[in-house]
């Protein structure tokens, strides 16, 4: 078998390819945990200093962020408020958490925004760690990413066995969100702690995650899933007539827009967190079905709109400021409704509470309470409230019938508006003048409610106070007690099955008992933690000492044994380079080979397979079970192959070997084609290559004006060749970069072609082409000599230690043009270097005496600093 070998060298002008790309920020390197003062070198270091710099992280008494140091319950809540800006603050109520705790307050806010609960015997335990799990579920709740249908996302760590069942979707959620992930080894690992640092990193991973994006819908269409739901992060915009938007929830605002004009508009199973405005649509109406919104407003500058309601329909808050025409269906319902302008009201949905700001407006049915603003003159004949118009209903308003009165709306103590109560709340009021009580509870009426009764079922309330003179109080709040919830089951999974042992497990610490079944029969003395690795089915059910229970059923099916498991080689897959097929299975008892349906004598696991052909290999075991795969190799007779095992990627000079085989028939009129990109080569349009000691070249042309691309084409006896069955070639290139300030990535990509058709794209044989990534290689000369001492006869001198240099020498001379520089002795191997500060420190002896002022410069060649450097002067004296 022949072989060639021939070096090429490529020569790219050093100041051509200095032409640098603006913006380096220097490469990202794996770095040991954090010490000292700062989180330099940190994994986290980037978002831990944003963090900083953004005021959301502090560090101790001495600054240091101890971003390894685990986080406890309590500072996770803090680092979370802060991230996100929340304010709004509820009661919370746990009995290890006093009222002066410095996190108390940060707990408030934490109940509020709903992302956190305590444990079942009323603890929140603040200063123990957040293990990674719980942390899963409040970063979950905080970004609204709880989904049941994420749990499966879970199940792909391996040690999801060990994730609680409340928490698994959470971790699912987090997993497909790409927020917080686990480890390298494929595991989650529930129950570790959270470390600063991976609490921060998590955060500003979610911030960025739910991100508030609008969607706006300007054409006719059906927007959101037929069925379950879809969440949209931010606002929403219907700029066109024929939208029907369904089973969403907007956490946004919502507004109908003016675009819409006199066209309708459609809001099935719709819920709007924010406010809702509708500015567009006509008499023919916007549709409200099944939805429900906490604020909406009617507001369209000209014409009327006719808002519709069907299905069980809320609105908490609505308010008309255009002329409306408003059907409501029997299920729908209004807490408060204030009118700016007419408005018609048909249909048996109810009204809690009307506010009136003009007259004329008419209601069906009589709404449960009117109050006539004081802006506006009450109706002749009418205590207060409207004047209906036809077959409508006046109710007791707020004004006395002379335009306004002293006497205050009454007082609601025991609750606030807007507030979160997550124990039992108690309305009550001090005045003695209440003339009535409204309350209603997910919109729908609390029969015979009377205050100072404790209200502890969980919903959303609205409780309105009315006195004798017709004053109304109304307030909005929440109930939300944190549930005592059953018992939550680990390492096993409902309806599971599992090939391996399994062990159920709980992290509850108020379990009263567990009993396992198996296959219907009971399993006696058997206790949480332990495994179980008998088959069967089986059903645990474990209780608290509140007497809540959960109850799972799994089934343990673990084979016999398996078939053995085959590597290296796939069924049904072709490969274009040798196989090697293995397996780590310890009782293999025969392989047999067969290729192109012959059998392969004597083929043992482990041996490469480089011949072409289709293959099948089979594998048994000693229990008898087999594997079969069927593959084909399929190599092809000319392989380019490069080789970057030389290279240095902060050299100037970038060392590669491309090499060059043929094991097929010979190739006639052949010729080798040659492309490369090169970054920021602007001096020339070619790239000149020599490729023997005599000077022979060829040329890589620019590919087009403007392009970074050059390509060339190469034989090495000058014309096209035979490329001869049996070559082993190799071409070793070595490409001179020059000195950069900046990264890049040069491309290289090399062919074999007819010489007929050269061109890369008609190529008989290819390269794939490889990108070689470089890091700066120079900073610049020495800026920073300077003058350590002076003694007699002698000075000594301090700079930075010239990195990567081929050498470098302290040169000197009198300070006048008449004389010339030299060089200062002892030799560069007596230089002093410090491994502390990396300055290199010398002592030279002028030869022309004393009391001289001489000057001083540093010659580097090669490497970071190659150059010269600054000049220094100095003056030995005699006199020492």
């Amino acid at each position: 078998m022949g072989r060639f070998y021939r070096r090429w060298k490529i020569a790219l002008g050093a100041l051509s390819l200095l032409l640098a790309v603006s913006g380096w920020t220097g490469a990202v390197f794996a770095a040991p945990a954090a010490s000292g003062s700062n989180a330099a070198g940190h994994w986290a270091a980037s978002t831990l200093q944003k963090w900083e710099d953004a005021g959301l992280l502090t560090g101790d008494g001495s600054g240091n962020l101890e971003p390894d140091r685990n986080v406890t319950r309590a500072e996770f809540l803090s680092l979370a408020n802060r991230a996100f800006g929340l304010t709004a603050t509820a009661a919370a109520s746990f009995k290890d958490v006093p009222a002066a705790a410095w996190y108390a307050g940060e707990l408030g806010k934490a109940v509020q925004a709903g992302y956190v609960s305590g444990y079942t015997d009323g603890t929140f335990r603040p200063s123990q760690a957040v293990t990674r799990q719980e942390a899963a579920a409040m970063l979950a709740g905080l970004g609204k990413l709880r989904d049941a249908s994420a749990a499966a996302e879970a199940d792909g760590y391996k040690d999801a066995a060990s994730i609680g069942g409340r928490s698994r979707g959470a971790v699912g959620a987090l997993k497909s969100a790409r927020v917080l992930e686990g480890f390298a080894d494929g595991t989650f690992r529930p129950n570790a702690p959270l470390t600063r640092a991976e609490a921060v990193v998590a955060l500003d991973r979610l911030l960025r995650a739910t991100a508030a994006k609008d969607a706006v819908y300007d054409k006719a269409g059906t927007y959101g899933p037929e069925i379950g739901s879809e969440e949209i992060a931010g606002n929403a915009v219907v700029k066109a007539p024929g939208v029907t938007l369904r089973n969403l929830t907007i956490k946004g605002d919502l507004l109908l827009d003016q675009a819409i004009g006199e066209g309708d508009v459609t809001l099935q199973n719709v819920t709007v967190e924010g406010k809702t405005t509708v500015a567009g649509g006509g008499e023919h109406s916007v549709h409200l079905i099944d939805s429900r919104f906490g604020s909406l407003t009617v507001n369209k500058p000209d014409g009327k709109i006719r808002l519709v309601t069907e299905g069980k329909t809320i609105i908490v808050q609505l308010e008309v400021r255009s002329e409306s025409l408003f059907e409501m269906g029997s299920d729908s319902s209004v807490e408060t409704l204030t009118v700016y302008a007419v408005i018609q009201v048909t249909g048996q949905g109810r009204i809690a509470h009307v506010t009136l700001h003009v007259l004329g407006s008419s209601f069906e049915r009589q709404p449960g309470e009117v109050e006539q603003a004081s802006d506006i003159p009450p109706a002749s004949g009418n205590s207060g409230g409207s004047n209906a118009g036809t077959g409508g209903s006046s109710g007791n308003g707020g004004s006395n019938g002379s335009g306004g009165t002293s006497d205050p709306a009454p007082a609601i103590a025991g609750v606030e508006d807007g507030k979160t109560y997550t124990a039992s709340a108690k309305p009550a009021s001090a005045d003695t003048d209440i003339a009535g009580v409204t309350l209603t509870k997910n919109g729908e009426p609390v029969t015979g409610y009377e205050l100072g009764t404790a209200i502890s079922e969980n919903g959303d309330y609205v409780l309105t106070v009315t006195d004798n003179g017709g004053h109304a109080t109304t307030v909005h709040f929440t109930v939300a007690i944190p549930v005592d919830l059953p018992p939550a089951i680990s390492g096993v999974a409902d309806g599971e099955t599992y090939t391996a042992a399994v062990t159920p497990a709980s992290e509850d610490d108020d379990i009263a008992n567990a009993t396992l079944t198996k296959n219907g029969e009971p399993v006696a003395g058997y206790e949480l933690g332990a495994a179980i690795s008998e088959n069967g089915d089986y059903t645990l059910t474990v209780t608290d000492n509140g007497g809540h229970a959960t109850t799972v059923h799994f089934t343990v099916a673990v084979p016999v044994d398996l078939p053995p498991a085959i590597s290296g080689v796939a069924d049904g897959e072709t490969y274009t380079a040798a196989v090697t097929p293995a397996s780590a299975d310890t009782d293999i008892a025969g392989i047999t080979l067969t290729k192109n349906g012959e059998p392969v004598a004597g083929y043992e696991l482990g041996a490469a397979i480089s011949e072409n052909g289709d293959y099948a290999l089979t594998v048994t075991d000693n229990g008898g079970h087999a594997t079969t795969v069927h593959f084909t190799v399929a190599i092809p007779p000319v392989r380019i192959v490069p080789d970057l095992s030389n290279l240095d990627p902060q050299s100037r000079n970038v060392n590669l070997s491309i090499r060059i085989t043929n094991t097929g028939p010979d190739i006639e009129n052949a010729l080798y084609g040659v492309r490369m990109t090169v970054p920021g080569y602007d001096m020339y349009d070619k790239v000149w290559v020599s490729y023997d000691d005599d000077g022979d070249s060829f040329t890589l042309d620019r590919a087009e004006e403007g392009s970074d691309e050059f390509v060339g084409y190469f034989s090495p006896t000058g014309e096209p060749f035979t490329l001869a069955n049996g070559t082993d070639q190799t071409a070793d290139f070595t490409i001179d970069l020059g000195y950069y300030t900046e990264p890049r990535t040069v491309n290289l990509s090399a062919w074999v072609a007819d010489a007929d058709a050269p061109d890369e794209a008609d190529a008989l044989y290819r390269m794939n082409p490889i990108d070689i990534p470089l890091q700066p290689n120079y900073i610049g000369p020495i800026d920073d000599l300077e003058v350590a001492g002076v003694a007699e006869d002698t000075v000594t001198l301090r700079f930075p230690e010239p990195a990567e240099a081929d050498s470098y020498e302290v040169w000197y001379k009198i300070n006048s043009d008449a004389w010339s520089w030299v060089t200062a002795y002892p030799d560069a191997n007596e230089y002093v270097v410090d491994p502390v500060t990396k300055t290199v420190t010398v002592t030279v002896h002028p030869i022309y005496g004393s009391d001289v002022e001489y000057m001083f410069k540093v010659y580097v060649s090669g490497g970071l600093y190659d150059g010269e450097s600054n000049t220094v002067t100095a003056t030995p004296s005699s006199e020492g």
